[in-house]
Parts: structure tokens; C-alpha cells; sequence
């Protein structure tokens, strides 16, 4: 709706916004010189505009224009406000701070006030300085019911520029908390709240409980790092899981929840009959943060989940998993996500059976699976992917979108796509990737999008690992059968389950052609022009060709006598001048390699990590890191000073520092194995809290003394920062311009604290035991901008400054971890 305002009013959307990222993406590099050949030929036209709102949340040059219509078109507070003077002008509110000010009783009286007020049925609150304007709503509040005809209560409490949530004193207004006594219930049938942390509404039971006439509800509870979920976050969902008890009779409920769930949890929201979506995500913190899961234990082919349409469950164990879809039977779900750790081939099969038979054929449209490594990627690959695995699902003849990602291995032919393919006319995207860790020669050719072109007239994504350097050159298109118009329906011909299936050729769709995004990992290519007619002929609508290879594939595969071949662990060859690798590099490969002049040289590293290596090693003059995972340039770090060279050497290490505070972990394994004390200094402080026994595995013995010394300084201060306060006289900071003593107007006894001591005491305490002890190395964390802000006094805020500030000198004064050696 908001999109369709700002088009209507200014006919901006997002299709430019599209263009520019497709024409970017088409002068990148790393798809090889071949592979950008056959790209060029395919690109469309960009895709359509989306929501704005998240938009503004991702990209800061639409957040302005996404203000502006929040704030304009926002049917609700900001017409009632329109009173107050400058209010829409956010540079003057962001000066002066004069709101909670501008606000009197008699603006609520006004006829034209009281009109709005009652016209308000929908409430939606996300905006920049939205707490300034619920804080001024709430310090003078109207005699009544602030909207006494609310019905639908959305909130959005993160905002592109405030993340301080909902002001509780204004809360209690929209929910008739703080309404006179004439007024005893909420007139609230609907409530959603949206991108929600702990941290924004402290007290979900209260809320919920207050509305006792809500019919629909939605709560969608994002952490921003599901990482980082700490144990406010855990309470926040079971605090909404005991509440939802109370609502037996809900018409609609979705649920997306991060916590640490049971199976009491699970077993008493099987029996909420208005459940309509699910989506749970334990939190997946390390697990020295967080005590051990037991298995979870459900009662099978109960009556439970009956009308639950969508379930996600993300890091459960594979147990709980199977638990949970064989509770119910004859589940109407038309969309499933899983993020599972699947153990074995057989236990992914038993997966799929579960899926089969407790979910309803007819219903279902989506099926996304994500396999989570729990074994070494450089390891052996514990098991290959094939048709065994999926053929399942072939019952599913109304599937739109088959997802599965980092597969430990994709073992299946061009014959088992068609088979399946044929079983899902109504196929939109297919993805079916692998873990990059292992290596393995693609199985699938591109006659397997030959397949899917016929059987699937509706692709719009295609991800698959492919071998693209033998094009097929059979006859694709069919001649019509007499009678039949070419944009009928019937041009599709009818599949039949895959036992039953016939493979004779069908014919290509005549007509409109959807846009498709083709994605073919690191598929080697030969006839660049060849392939790019066999993809305009199989998908006239084709938009994106996606390839993830080499970054220069002709310096890098160009075979002469003064070359020498190393081949990944994926099976990537490349082929490096000797001469070059002398210069930069003092490369020797490991003892565990035999070769001789004439073999390859095989490593254990995969090829995206040789292929950056590589770059270095051709003294390419700009590569980008950033644009790289984490993980990848960690991989980097470790090949280069494997493999001694230099300049990558130089390039990972600042590389590694800079990341010391988002991977501290990894950082420090990495600065202890190569001895780079200065990383250590800066890594080890957040590594502060951490379990002795995780430390064991990423320390060497040497540094595990040290690094015990070293985390019980930082303890000592955690546990003095409460007290810290104590030792400032509040005093001196309560001076006039003159410099003579002025009273504090936050307290009314001299000789006492003002009560927003004790307050931030306990505040301060709370996030030091839930995040951690190593808190005290993000004091930004601890003490917060929003806690300084909230005093109305200055002399108080300057107290507060300069508690923060003997904090922090006083984590100065621990010496650094290299002391400690």
C-alpha cells in the first residue's frame, strides 16, 4: 500500500533502482570471460518494484523519500499533532527537543481533534522520531480514550534511524492501560507487531493480556543477528507462547519466534486451531553460552497444527524436526522451511517420508530445504544427493518452488530431472545447490534445462551445478497437433506420477514467457555463442545468468610449457606461471602431496579460495575483500600464510584485524597460530566470557593460561561496573552557567540518588549477565545513547558521561593480552 501511495504521488518506484543493479551486475568480472559471453545474450528486462518500507530499512538513499510518505499518509497520530507547530519539520525537532512540550489538554478538546480521533481505526507506528512524538502524547495524555474505535494495531518499532521501540507510556494509551476507569477493555481485535526485539516491548504477556478481544494476531520477533539472541530475546518468546494460552478461538495467528523452545512449547501450540503460520528459530549461539537441548518427545498423528498453512523451523536438531511434522497428520501446509542438520543419506530419506505422508499432496506449494554442515568441509563427504532422496515428493504435482541448498552432494542426472520435472508442471524456481566444501564434478548437463523448459512453462529460477560444454542439439520445438491453439493450456501436457511417467517429448509453451534467473555455480563452458542460443530458444523471457568461477579464466587456464596445474578440491584446474609463483610467493606444496612435472598438483583448498590466492599471486592491482564472505577471506588467511605469499599475506592480516570485534573467535585463532600479537591484543577482550572448554579447541595449550589470567581481569571489572557510580559526586555536575549549585529537578531529596540511578543500575546489570560479562569492551552497548537522552536534566546527564567514562578508563587500565605470555 505504501509503495502504491508514493507511485501515485510522485510515480517513483523501483524499477530504476532494479536497472542500475542489473547493469552493474553485468560489467562485473567473476563470471569468466566465456560465461559473460553467453550472459550478455540473455539479459532482460529488470524486475518489478517492492515494498518500500524495507527498502528505506536497506538502502539509505530511499530512506528520505520513505519518511515523507510514512509521515504524511500515516492515518492515526500524526493528523491529531497537526497542531503542534513545526511538527513535520524534523530538523527543528531534532534541535530543539521542544515536543513533549508543545502538547496541552486543550489540544485534545478541539471538535476536529476529537472527529480524527474517532475515525481511527487502523494505527500503523513506524517513523523517525516516533518515540519524541508517543513521549509527548504520553506526558499529556487526553481524557479519554486516545482512539476508542481502534481496532487493528499495527507496530513497527525499528525504524531506519530509531530502533528505541515503543514508548511504554504510550503503549499503555493505545491499549487503554492508562485510559480513566469508565473505559475497562480494549476495543483491539487485531495486533501486529513486526521486526520486534525484547527490547522494544519488555513485556509481550502484559500486552497481549490487556486485549482480550483479539482475534488475529502477528508477531514477528527479528533479532538482529540471530547469533547474537541473547536470553532476553528467549524470554521474549516464551513470555508470547504463555500468553497465547488465554486465545483458544483466534481466526488468525502467525507466529515467528527465536528462543530455545520445548516440547511443551510446541505441544500446546499444535492446539491453537487459528494457527495459520509458524516460524521457529532456536537460537543458534555457541553452545558454551547455552545449556544443552533434550529431545524433543511429541505425541504422532494427533490432531494437532489442523489449519496451519506455513512452518519454518530453523536449527532445530533433526530429531525434533521429524517430532514435530509427525505430530499431526493430513497437515494442509502450502509452504515448509527446514534449516536442519541431516545426519545421514538415511535420515534425509526418513525427512522426505515424513514430509509425504503427513502433509496433504494438494496443498502444498513449497518446499525449501537447507542442510546444516556438522562435519569438516575439508573431510570426506559424508553423502551424495540423488533422485532416492526427492522422488518423494513427486506426489506433489502442485509444487511452485523445490529449494534445496548446500547439499553435501548433488549425485543427479539429466534423466532424474526430467522425471521430475515432468511431476511439476507448475514449477517456478528449482535450486539445488551443494556445499562448496567438497569436491565434485557436476553430473548435470545442460540438457537438463532442456527438461525443465518443456515440462516446466512457469520457471522463473533455476539454480543447479552444471557442466555446460556439450550443447545439445536436438530439435526443440514440436508442431502443434491439428486443432490445438498455440496459447492453449493444453500445450502443456498432463504429467502422471513419476511411477507412471511418460518421457516422450513434450511441447515448449507458446505465448507470454515468465522472466527466469538462470544460476549455473561454476560450470565449465567451451562455445559461449552456442550456449547463449540454446538459453534464448529454451527461455525467451531470461533475465540473469549467474555464474560463480574465475575471476580472469583466461590468464588462469591457459596451459604452456612454463605452467604449472593445481586442481582444488573441487576439481578446478589452474594453471599458474612459474616465474610468477617464484616472484610472489614461496610456495612449497604440503609434504602430503606427490607430483611430479607433468601431473597436477592437487591441494585441499576449494577454488574460490585459490582463485583469489591466485590473483595475488598475478599481482592483480585492486581486489576487493569486502565483497567476500567472511569465511572465504578466512580461508584466504590461512592459504596464504600456508602457502607463503606474501602480498595476500600483508592484505588477509589487516583484513583479519579490522574484523577482530564481528569474529573475534576466529580472529584470535587465526593471530595464535601465526603469532600476530597485536591482533591478539585487540581480538581477545571480546573473546571475554567465553567457555574455557571452546577456548580450548581454538587456543594452543600455550595460550590457554594466559588467556585465563587475562578474562578474570576483565570479569573483576564487570562485576565493579554497577558500583562505578559511587565513586562520582553527582554534585559537581549540577551547576548553573555562573558555576554556583543548581538542585536537580529529577530527585527531591539532596542527600539521595535520583531515582534513575537504581533504574540504570539494574538495567546495567541485567545486560551484563544476559549478553555476557564481555560487555564491558561495547560500553556503547551497556550504556546507552537512549539511556543519556531520557534524563531531563543536564547535570544528571553529566553524571551519567562520567560514570560511562570510569568505566571505560578503567578497562584501559588491563594490560594487553601479550602481557599475559
Amino acid at each position: 500500500m505504501i509503495a502504491r501511495e508514493l507511485d501515485n504521488d510522485g510515480g517513483l518506484g523501483m524499477g530504476d533502482r532494479q536497472s542500475i543493479e542489473i547493469d552493474k551486475w553485468s560489467t562485473e568480472s567473476d563470471q569468466g570471460s566465456a560465461w559473460s559471453g553467453a550472459r550478455s545474450e540473455t539479459v532482460g528486462s529488470p524486475s518489478p518494484k517492492g515494498d518500500l518500507y524495507r527498502l528505506a530499512l536497506a538502502s539509505r538513499q530511499w530512506r528520505d523519500i520513505a519518511e515523507i510518505v510514512l509521515w504524511q499518509r500515516m492515518e492515526g497520530l500524526l493528523p491529531i499533532l497537526a497542531c503542534v507547530p513545526d511538527l513535520y519539520n524534523k530538523m527543528e525537532l531534532t534541535t530543539t527537543r521542544e515536543l513533549s512540550r508543545a502538547i496541552t489538554p486543550q489540544d485534545w478538546a478541539r471538535d476536529s481533534i476529537v472527529r480524527r480521533r474517532a475515525l481511527v481505526t487502523h494505527l500503523i507506528m513506524p517513523c523517525e522520531h516516533w518515540w519524541d512524538v508517543q513521549a509527548a502524547v504520553a506526558a499529556s495524555p487526553p481524557p479519554d480514550a486516545l482512539f476508542p474505535n481502534l481496532r487493528h494495531l499495527t507496530i513497527i518499532p525499528k525504524s531506519p534511524y530509531d530502533d528505541r521501540g515503543v514508548h511504554p507510556g504510550f503503549l499503555d494509551l493505545v491499549t487503554n492501560r492508562a485510559a480513566p476507569p469508565t473505559i475497562t477493555t480494549s476495543t483491539i481485535s487485531a495486533l501486529h507487531l513486526l521486526s520486534v526485539r525484547a527490547s522494544h516491548i519488555p513485556d509481550p504477556r502484559g500486552l497481549l493480556a490487556r486485549n482480550p478481544a483479539l482475534t488475529n494476531i502477528r508477531i514477528d520477533h527479528a533479532p538482529d543477528d540471530m547469533a547474537d539472541a541473547d536470553a532476553d530475546d528467549a524470554g521474549f518468546a516464551a513470555a508470547v507462547l504463555h500468553a497465547m494460552r488465554q486465545y483458544r478461538h483466534l481466526t488468525c495467528l502467525e507466529l515467528s519466534l527465536c528462543g530455545d523452545f520445548n516440547s511443551a512449547q510446541i505441544s500446546a501450540l499444535s492446539h491453537l486451531h487459528g494457527l495459520r503460520s509458524l516460524s521457529l528459530s532456536n537460537s543458534h549461539r555457541p553452545p558454551e553460552t547455552r545449556p544443552p537441548r533434550p529431545l524433543m518427545r511429541l505425541p504422532s498423528d494427533s490432531n494437532g497444527f489442523r489449519n496451519l498453512q506455513t512452518l519454518k523451523l530453523f536449527y532445530f536438531q533433526y530429531q525434533d524436526v521429524l517430532a514435530i511434522i509427525r505430530c499431526a497428520r493430513d497437515l494442509p501446509l502450502e509452504s515448509i522451511s527446514l534449516y536442519v542438520p541431516v545426519p545421514s543419506s538415511a535420515a534425509f530419506k526418513a525427512l522426505m517420508d515424513a514430509i509425504c505422508m503427513h502433509c496433504r499432496p494438494s496443498t502444498l506449494r513449497e518446499c525449501r530445504i537447507r542442510w546444516l554442515s556438522n562435519v569438516e568441509v575439508n573431510g570426506p563427504m559424508p553423502w551424495g544427493f540423488s533422485r532416492a532422496h526427492v522422488e518423494q515428493l513427486s506426489a506433489f504435482s502442485n509444487l511452485t518452488d523445490v529449494v534445496l541448498e548446500h547439499l553435501p552432494g548433488v549425485e543427479l542426472l539429466d534423466e532424474d530431472v526430467t522425471l521430475l520435472a515432468g511431476c511439476w508442471p507448475a514449477l517456478r524456481s528449482l535450486v539445488l545447490t551443494k556445499w562448496a566444501g567438497w569436491a565434485e564434478q557436476a553430473s548435470l548437463t545442460l540438457g537438463a534445462l532442456v527438461s525443465i523448459a518443456r515440462y516446466c512453462p512457469e520457471i522463473e529460477r533455476v539454480d543447479l551445478h552444471l557442466d555446460a560444454r556439450a550443447v545439445p542439439q536436438a530439435e526443440l520445438e514440436v508442431p502443434q497437433e491439428p486443432g490445438v491453439p498455440q496459447d492453449s493450456e493444453s500445450a502443456v501436457p498432463q504429467m502422471e506420477p513419476m511411477e507412471r511417467l511418460d518421457t516422450r517429448p513434450s511441447l515448449l509453451r507458446v505465448g507470454a514467457h515468465p522472466p527466469l534467473r538462470l544460476t549455473v555455480r561454476n560450470a565449465p563452458i567451451e562455445d559461449a555463442d552456442a550456449v547463449a542460443q540454446l538459453l534464448k530458444r529454451l527461455f525467451p523471457g531470461i533475465q540473469e545468468v549467474k555464474f560463480y568461477g574465475i575471476h580472469n579464466t583466461l590468464a588462469l587456464s591457459t596451459t604452456t610449457q612454463s605452467t604449472i596445474p593445481f586442481v582444488s578440491c573441487d576439481n578446478m584446474t589452474f594453471h599458474i606461471e612459474r616465474a610468477k609463483l617464484e616472484r610472489a610467493a614461496d610456495f612449497a606444496p604440503p609434504s602430503t602431496v606427490h607430483s611430479s612435472p607433468t601431473e597436477p598438483v592437487h591441494l585441499d583448498d576449494t577454488s574460490l579460495t585459490l582463485e583469489l590466492l591466485f590473483r595475488f599471486v598475478y599481482c592483480e592491482v585492486y581486489i576487493d575483500l569486502d565483497a567476500e564472505s567472511f569465511r572465504v577471506v578466512a580461508d584466504l588467511a590461512e592459504a596464504a600464510e600456508k602457502y607463503m605469499v606474501y602480498s595476500a599475506m600483508t592484505v588477509c592480516r589487516l583484513y583479519m584485524k579490522n574484523k577482530h570485534d564481528k569474529h573475534p573467535w576466529d580472529v584470535m585463532k587465526y593471530a595464535a597460530r601465526y603469532d600476530y600479537k597485536d591482533i591478539l591484543d585487540v581480538s581477545a577482550p571480546y573473546t571475554v566470557g567465553s567457555d574455557f572448554e571452546n577456548m580450548k579447541v581454538l587456543l594452543p595449550p600455550s595460550y590457554l593460561l594466559p588467556w585465563f589470567v587475562f578474562n578474570s581481569r576483565y570479569q573483576q571489572v564487570a562485576q565493579s561496573v554497577v558500583d562505578r557510580c559511587y565513586h562520582i559526586n553527582s554534585s559537581e555536575f549540577h551547576v548553573d552557567e555562573d558555576g554556583d549549585w543548581e538542585p536537580c529537578p529529577l530527585r527531591d531529596d539532596e542527600d539521595e540518588d535520583a531515582p534513575w540511578v537504581a533504574k540504570y543500575q539494574r538495567e546495567i546489570a541485567l545486560v551484563l549477565l544476559r549478553g555476557g560479562l564481555g560487555g564491558v569492551v561495547r560500553l556503547d552497548r551497556v550504556f546507552t545513547k537512549w539511556m543519556a537522552q531520557d534524563l531531563k536534566c543536564h547535570g544528571c546527564v553529566g553524571f551519567f558521561e562520567a560514570w560511562k567514562k570510569s568505566v571505560a578508563d578503567t578497562v584501559k587500565e588491563v594490560p594487553a593480552f601479550r602481557t599475559f605470555l
